[in-house]
């Protein structure tokens, strides 16, 4: 799990140096997938929500705002 994590958070680092929030959109896609289909990953929602209020204070499209909310 801290694997999955490490990669969510470097497409997220990549993401915002290169100024894509597209490419940020894949490390979105790759958590929800996880709630979906990982059982047991209810201890790591605070780790998952931790991620979402950094991207969604540092988002700048609307639409980008929208799919972290």
């Amino acid at each position: 799990m801290d694997m999955m994590f490490n990669l969510i958070a470097k497409i997220f680092e990549v993401a915002r140096i290169k100024e894509d929030e597209i490419e940020a959109m894949c490390a979105i896609t790759l958590i929800m997938s996880m709630l979906e289909n990982i059982s047991g990953i209810e201890s790591t929602i605070p780790n998952i929500v931790q991620f979402f209020v950094k991207e969604l204070v540092e988002a700048k499209t609307p639409e980008y705002k929208c799919m972290l909310s």
